[in-house]
């Protein structure tokens, strides 16, 4: 979730009609710092598109509302590991369900959703994410100090 602002533009140059995006995301403490994130994130969007956070829904409302979303508006999902009312989902197994009721497309920010109804966009290499951070790990178990490590940039797109 490291570049929403990017990511957004995007997939507003793939929906140019696009006048709202609905932001999917849960109400567990990880739903939160993401939903807090895209909030910063994406708040340069609003004169151009309206922005709407589905947060914390009971699962069924929005399974609800995903099904009949307005005219030219997409779907944008953050993260979904529980509703309101306490129920538990795996996020990935939930967005696949979300996008087949879904009236219109889904987008989401990291490659691990392409697989479950996710339209595209520009999408998170999890994979060199998690292999620079297994190489840095290498190098401390071997006996390299860690401040001694330069910070790195890391380009996921």
């Amino acid at each position: 979730l490291s570049d929403h602002a990017q990511r957004g533009d995007d997939e507003l140059t793939l929906q140019p009609e696009t006048k709202q995006v609905f932001i999917v995301t849960g109400s567990s403490i990880r739903d939160k710092v993401y939903e807090n994130l895209a909030r910063a994130q994406l708040r340069g969007f609003e004169p151009r598109v309206s922005l709407r956070y589905l947060a914390g829904l009971p699962r069924t409302e929005l399974e609800r509302r995903v099904a009949t979303l307005p005219d030219a508006s997409i779907l944008y999902y953050l993260l979904f590991y529980q509703d309101r009312t306490g129920e538990n989902q795996n996020p990935i197994e939930f967005l696949a369900r979300l996008s087949t009721l879904a009236n219109r497309p889904t987008y989401s920010w990291t490659d691990s959703t392409i697989d479950h109804g996710v339209v595209g966009g520009r999408l998170e290499d999890q994979s060199s994410l998690i292999e620079a951070v297994a190489n840095t790990s290498v190098r401390v178990l071997k006996g390299e100090r860690a401040d001694t490590i330069p910070v790195s940039t890391i380009d996921t797109s």
